[in-house]
């Protein structure tokens, strides 16, 4: 089934089969849609509600509007927020200038916005979340996390599967990373939390800053092989120094004013997976849970 208007709005509920739509500058709604959902609109906003097909929505300005929807969904905007929640299928979501914001999915969630924020929570499979100037944050994913921004700052917390973080200039924090991290900024702080339960589980660590100060906790009884270093190359600063709650060997080298370092290494509980930390004219401290 094919329905289009030239400027007005269109209302889809009750359908059964294929369904496609579209309006030249309308709002397009779909409710109880038993099969796969095609609407596309060049300025208004998409309401898609309880399809159980695929689902394929695009408009040129308008927000997005995803609930209880079953199976593969990827919608796209080029200036409007979207909005999605109990989806139980693949989601794609892009914008080139609004917010996403995804809730309870139970499959993998990719989505990307050019200069908005990014909010994903409750997910059961992979995420990937990517913004050239907005803040991410991702919560209670049990798989792999993969979050970057150009510019704005990164908060994940609660994540079964390894974590990667990149910011070009924001800060990173990340709480209760169950597996491996790999957090890098170029100038912010970062904090990471690791409280993996299975020590076989994979925990590595590498964790940079190209000028903020890192803080790394760790359970107590994580077996690890630690290195840490700062780089210090502003000669004012003459206060930086590595902080460890863990036995390590600390030592400072200094060639001139604007090239010294500071480095900690060490096996804590017996050595086990490395762990690495790096920051430029900044403070590492690491500490027990």
């Amino acid at each position: 089934q094919s329905l289009g208007t030239s400027g007005g709005d269109v209302a889809l509920e009750d359908l059964r089969g294929s369904i496609q739509a579209r309006s030249s500058g309308g709002d397009i709604s779909a409710r109880k849609i038993k099969g796969a959902l095609a609407v596309a609109t060049s300025g208004g906003d998409l309401h898609l509600v309880q399809v159980s097909g695929t689902v394929s929505g695009s408009t040129s300005g308008g927000d997005i509007l995803v609930k209880n929807c079953a199976d593969r969904i990827s919608v796209s905007t080029s200036g409007g927020d979207i909005v999605a929640s109990a989806v139980d299928g693949d989601l794609n979501a892009m914008t080139s200038g609004g917010d996403i914001d995804v809730r309870d999915a139970e499959a993998r969630v990719r989505v990307q916005t050019s200069g908005g924020d990014l909010s994903v929570s409750h997910v059961s499979q992979d995420v990937v979340a990517t913004t050239s100037g907005g803040d991410i944050k991702v919560q209670n994913a049990l798989q792999k996390v993969q979050a970057k921004t150009s510019g704005g700052d990164v908060f994940v917390r609660g994540v079964g599967g390894p974590v990667v973080a990149y910011t070009s200039g924001g800060e990173i924090r990340i709480q209760k990373a169950r597996s491996s991290v790999n957090a890098k900024t170029s100038g912010g702080n970062v904090f990471v939390e690791m409280t993996p339960e299975d020590f076989t589980v994979p925990h590595w660590a590498k964790i940079y800053s190209s000028g903020g100060d890192l803080t790394l906790v760790l359970p107590r009884n994580l077996p690890a092989t630690i290195s840490a270093v700062i780089k210090v190359r502003n000669h004012r600063l003459r206060d930086l120094s590595i902080k460890s709650d863990f036995p390590l060997k600390i030592e400072r080298t200094e060639k001139s004013d604007w090239n010294r370092e500071i480095r900690a290494t060490g096996d804590i509980n017996g050595g086990g997976d490395k762990i690495e930390l790096g920051t430029v004219d900044g403070n590492i401290e690491i500490r027990k849970e």
